[in-house]
């Protein structure tokens, strides 16, 4: 498929990933016009055989386009089709994002309630606090050493 649409889907689920604020997740899709038929995702061979190629980037859930690329020529009647076709490409594949980034985070969620990170006793610590407490731990570790030369 399109290099572009791929670093664009990329791009955004590791911004997401990332945990920074996004009003959505932007999946990209590109279809490719040959002889009659507009296809999605086309191979190396099928865009060299195309008369025309699409990107289309989406953010779903608002329902806005966030680019639209074409290349090539193409006949007026194909021209919806090409975009409702890259559109349903983008939907599935916001669907299929939107459930990986949702089990990250249920993953995420139940190492952390595991794990305990920043909590004993009921008591809540923060980095500084454990940074602090694994430094004295380590001086400790450097003086009963001593003590045993």
């Amino acid at each position: 498929g399109g290099a572009l649409a791929a670093a664009v889907t990329c791009a955004s689920l590791a911004l997401a990933d990332a945990g920074l604020l996004l009003y959505d997740v932007i999946a990209a899709c590109s279809c490719a016009t040959i002889g009659d038929i507009v296809r999605l995702d086309c191979s190396a061979d099928e865009l060299a055989a195309a008369s025309s190629e699409t990107t289309v980037a989406h953010m779903t859930s608002l329902n806005q386009l966030t680019l639209l690329r074409h290349n090539g020529a193409a006949a007026f009647e194909r021209t919806a089709e090409t975009l409702q076709l890259a559109l349903d490409g983008c939907s599935k594949l916001h669907a299929r994002m939107q459930a990986v980034l949702a089990e990250k985070a249920k993953k995420v969620a139940v190492s952390s309630a595991t794990i305990g990170v920043g909590s004993v006793a009921g008591e809540k610590r923060g980095h500084s606090d454990l940074a602090k407490e694994s430094a004295d731990a380590e001086v400790g570790k450097r003086g009963k050493s001593s003590d045993a030369a």
